[in-house]
């Protein structure tokens, strides 16, 4: 009997020194991931081992929110519930392998039950302008000449929506939300990007805007 119990102790001493050679404060940070079609981004703010506060990102949305946190045999676990309308708010589930603490396996599940639940994986991800990525660069980097401009029209919004894009602006419209998501580069950080923008592409969206309904005239085959 006594063998059986300084086994239990003594996996539950493993477990212990496990879980706290990992630090949970790792994942007070931004994280993102496939979300259906689109990409969704979380931010953890603040965490302990009791509770997790944080918000989410995804098309115009963006969800506080707040919840416990469990710890498991793997890691830990942390069930948050939103506090947006209830119609269109949710419970995340996020659980952490301490042996791999860069990904989390999460899901929601609508508050309503009106949406089906998701499950999907988030990696860390941070915010950042960048200016060197995508298709058209050149636009977040100087002034467009017609030359850059002469361009099927949806190619000429592709352009301009690279320019929200690498501020990380979250696209409420889903076709071109899931367009970026296809892109590792792109992460939803913010549902509003204008006072980001710089001179040079505020400039460079205004020639688009303009030289636009001119190229959708044209036919563009082969």
């Amino acid at each position: 009997m006594k063998k059986v119990v300084f086994a239990v102790i003594g996996a539950n001493i493993l477990l212990t020194q496990t879980l706290y050679a990992f630090d949970i404060k790792q994942l007070q940070q931004s994280w993102s991931g496939r979300y259906d079609d689109r990409k969704i981004a979380v931010f953890i703010q603040s965490i302990d081992r009791n509770q997790v506060k944080g918000y989410s990102i995804l098309g115009k949305n963006k969800q506080n929110f707040i919840g416990k946190v469990q710890t498991t045999p793997q890691g830990y676990k942390m069930t948050a519930t939103e506090s947006g309308a209830k119609a269109s708010s949710g419970i995340f589930t996020f659980a952490v392998d301490s042996n791999q603490p860069n990904r989390l396996d999460a899901s929601w599940e609508s508050a309503t039950g009106s949406v089906k639940p998701k499950y999907f994986d988030l990696k860390p991800q941070q915010c950042r302008y960048q200016k060197d990525v995508g298709d058209y660069p050149s636009a977040s980097q100087r002034l467009l000449k017609d030359a850059d401009l002469q361009m099927p029209a949806q190619d000429l919004d592709w352009m301009r929506n690279e320019i929200y894009a690498r501020h990380g602006y979250s696209f409420a419209n889903k076709e071109i939300a899931s367009q970026f998501a296809n892109n590792s580069w792109y992460m939803p950080c913010s549902t509003n990007v204008e006072s980001q923008l710089t001179q040079i592409e505020k400039t460079n969206i205004q020639r688009i805007v303009k030289v636009r309904p001119y190229m959708a005239k044209m036919e563009w085959g082969r």
